[in-house]
């Protein structure tokens, strides 16, 4: 990841609530939080933190739809397929364009879907996982998702948060993309690489 894709935002700043928000009004990428605080993992350390962070009435708002209506209804529709899936899925900001096929048992982050774009004509296949949000021992991660027209994302796969998928890409089933792909490349592995240049849409 190019340095001038990437926002890395110290621990001291505490800025995990709405940086996703922010991070969609940036041309940026990817955002890192750093956590250098008294407990042992990023997500138990930002936890504590937000018990004793005054916040606006607006995230407020925001964190209660995500939990009590966002979530539940993501997992519904992780099972289904059809244009009510679709739907929802626009609804709750991804963007997502016309005649785009997302196959049954796919995990769209349903944190930060508003960070995640499948462009038109693409198919994402059974059981792939999209993340826009990850979490390590010392960092929390937003990453942008952009999805071009008219690709094919194999069964299986795992696309990580950060990452641009170019027009007509093909990725192999059960392959783990870390990095962008560029247009017109068939990729696959774990990590995913190059296997080779496509001349045509297969």
């Amino acid at each position: 990841m190019k340095k001038e894709n990437k926002i890395e935002i110290p621990y001291k700043k505490k800025k995990m609530i709405g940086a996703a928000l922010k991070l969609l009004k940036s041309p940026k990428k990817v955002m890192i939080l750093d956590y250098d605080g008294k407990e042992l993992n990023s997500i138990f350390g930002f936890k504590e933190d937000l018990k004793h962070m005054k916040l606006p009435f607006k995230l407020i708002f925001i964190y209660l739809i995500k939990l009590y209506i966002q979530l539940p209804l993501f997992n519904i529709m992780r099972h289904s397929e059809g244009l009510l899936k679709i739907k929802i899925y626009k609804h709750f900001g991804m963007n997502i364009g016309k005649n785009v096929f997302i196959g049954g048992g796919v995990y769209i982050d349903d944190t930060f879907p508003e960070l995640i774009s499948i462009g038109e004509g693409s198919i994402v296949g059974k059981d792939v996982t999209i993340f826009s949000h990850e979490a390590t021992i010392k960092h929390m991660r937003f990453g942008k998702v952009k999805i071009g027209k008219q690709v094919l994302i194999g069964a299986n796969s795992i696309i990580r948060s950060g990452v641009t998928i170019g027009d007509g890409a093909v990725i192999a089933m059960d392959s783990l993309v870390i990095k962008d792909v560029p247009a017109m490349e068939e990729w696959g592995g774990v990590p995913a690489r190059k296997i080779k240049k496509l001349r045509k849409l297969i």
